[in-house]
């Protein structure tokens, strides 16, 4: 699986897993924090195997995610809407 649909279905997985109340634009204080692939990666800053989440931004290798909605769907699961952008590229809309 290609690293950027590794990153989503990290994000969608974790998003799903945590059910706090989602307010109008910010994530859950539950999955807010620093993620690893590998236990390893949570000792060294500078992994590319890190995944920073806070309230309004999602950070991954070389990649940014500016989270500008959260909605908490029938299911319990949260869906994000904002911008990314990767190294080199422009920022983009995504849902």
């Amino acid at each position: 699986m290609e690293i950027d649909g590794l990153k989503r279905v990290l994000i969608s997985g974790l998003l799903v897993l945590f059910q706090d109340t989602a307010h109008a634009n910010v994530l859950p204080k539950s999955v807010q924090g620093l993620w690893a692939f590998e236990a390893a990666d949570c000792s060294n800053a500078e992994s590319d195997g890190l995944l920073k989440i806070g309230a309004n931004t999602v950070t991954f290798f070389a990649s940014a995610h500016d989270i500008k909605r959260v909605v908490r769907r029938p299911d319990g699961s949260l869906s994000a809407s904002g911008f990314v952008s990767n190294e080199g590229e422009a920022a983009v809309r995504v849902r």
